[in-house]
This record gives C-alpha cells, sequence and structure tokens, in this order.
C-alpha cells in the first residue's frame, strides 16, 4: 500500500534529528535513510530539474542495494507559503513519485519545517491524491513543557527530575535562543560533560559543587541569567548553613 508520514514540529525549522528518531522507532534502526529539500520553482520556469536533482541525490536500485527498502526524507517547506501547494510543478512530483512506487518499495516521510497543522491542510489534502494511506505526526517538543521535559528525560539519563523540569521552563522560555534538537542536545551534553566522573545523576546541589565548570559551558552562555539563578539560589543556602554552623559553634 502506498503511504506517506508527514512530519509537523510547529516551532522548530530544524528537525532533522526529530525525523530521524521517528524512522528509527517506525521502521527500525538498520531502515537506511536519503534527506531531499524539493526548491521552490514559479510556475512554467524552463529547464525545471526537481525531479532530476531528486534522482541525483536517492539514486536507489533495489538489486544495487543490499536492503530492498529505502526512506525518502523530502522536505516541502518552500511549497507551503503564499499557496504554492496547487502549482503544477509540485503535482508532477506527486505523480512521480506515486509512480515510483510501482517499481520501488519506499518510505517516504515528508517534513515541512516549523509550519504548524493549520497551515498545511491543503499539503495533506494533496498527499491523499497520490497516496493510499498517511501518518501525521505533530512533535510539539519545543512548545509544550511536559514533551519538552519527556525528550530531556529520554535522551539525557545522569539528569535528574528536577533539574530536567528547571530547564524545560528555561528553554521553554528561550526557545528563539536554540535552533534545534541537535543544537539542545549539545547544549545540555555540555551540562553532563562539565559534571563528568559522578556517578549520582546531576541535580541543582551538583551543579553548584561544579559551578566553575558549569558557567563554562554553552547551555550557561545562552542562558546566563536563568542559570545565575539556580546557582545563586544554592550559594545563598549554602552561606546560610555555613553561618548557622558558625553559630552554633559560638553558642
Amino acid at each position: 500500500m502506498k503511504e506517506f508520514n508527514l512530519i509537523l514540529t510547529p516551532g522548530l525549522e530544524n528537525n532533522d534529528k526529530i525525523v530521524v528518531d521517528f524512522i528509527r522507532e517506525k521502521y527500525g534502526e538498520e531502515m537506511p535513510w536519503i534527506f531531499y529539500s524539493l526548491p521552490y520553482v514559479p510556475p512554467y520556469q524552463e529547464n525545471w530539474e526537481g525531479i532530476i536533482n531528486y534522482e541525483r541525490v536517492c539514486q536507489y536500485h533495489p538489486f544495487l542495494d543490499e536492503s530492498q527498502e529505502k526512506t525518502i526524507v523530502i522536505d516541502l517547506k518552500e511549497w507551503v507559503s503564499e499557496d504554492r501547494i496547487h502549482e503544477d510543478f509540485l503535482n508532477i512530483f506527486f505523480m512521480y513519485l506515486h509512480d515510483q512506487h510501482s517499481y520501488f518499495d519506499l518510505k517516504y516521510v515528508f517534513t515541512v519545517g516549523a509550519y504548524k497543522e493549520k497551515d498545511v491542510r491543503e499539503l495533506i489534502m494533496l498527499l491523499y491524491q497520490y497516496f493510499e494511506k498517511g501518518c501525521i505526526k505533530i512533535n510539539r517538543v519545543f512548545q509544550d513543557i511536559g514533551e519538552l521535559e519527556k525528550y530531556i528525560t529520554k535522551k539525557h539519563k545522569h539528569i535528574s527530575k528536577e533539574l530536567v523540569a528547571r530547564m524545560a521552563g528555561i528553554i521553554i522560555e528561550g526557545k528563539e535562543k536554540i535552533g534545534g534538537i541537535s543544537q539542545l542536545d549539545s547544549l545540555l551534553e555540555g551540562i553532563e560533560n562539565s559534571v563528568s566522573g559522578i556517578r549520582e545523576r546531576i541535580d541543582e546541589k551538583l551543579l553548584i559543587q561544579r559551578a566553575e565548570a558549569v558557567r563554562t559551558t554553552g547551555f550557561y552562555m545562552l542562558y546566563e541569567r536563568e542559570m545565575e539563578k539556580i546557582l545563586g539560589e544554592h550559594e545563598k543556602n549554602s552561606e546560610e548553613c555555613k553561618n548557622s554552623i558558625r553559630k552554633g559553634r559560638i553558642a
């Protein structure tokens, strides 16, 4: 059955990592995939090479590849704006994909950058004209704090639940500072590496113990004011604890 997958990541332009995770979860870790961005071309432009360039990038033949299956990830974000969905070149491209499926067992995953579901309704209707079945997956990891907490908890197991919640709030408030999931992972890995060698989970207390190293990380540099609130609270608590001990000794 000819099917398509449409991955929506509203608010998140750079969604390659989310798409790859989707492919791995749906089709397995070994499923090969190729990425192609279909550039917008004005109507009736001569020498349109959309399909030619697609074939160059996604070269595939079942007798030349070890696997009989392959996933093609196609970025269509340039076609969503200004009602470009109904232009002839895009329809011709979908016709080609439809016919290609008759020969090869390909899996199609379409992405549209940071657009929301309401922005791509006409695209969805068009896809159903060429495919018999569709799966529409919406990932709101940068819109919903709960979704972001789940993602961080799954991918960064060394960070405590309480600190994950604190960081997720910081990120949602300043999400425009981070370009995508790959960058987010890199920034959080920097935090984890800054306190490496510790077996216990990283919590706010551990952060202050390694405050000097933490303050050199990319995450701290992006969210300096917010991170200083975390580090400062523990510094204040530590000072109050020391003063309390001194008073007890004096008494």
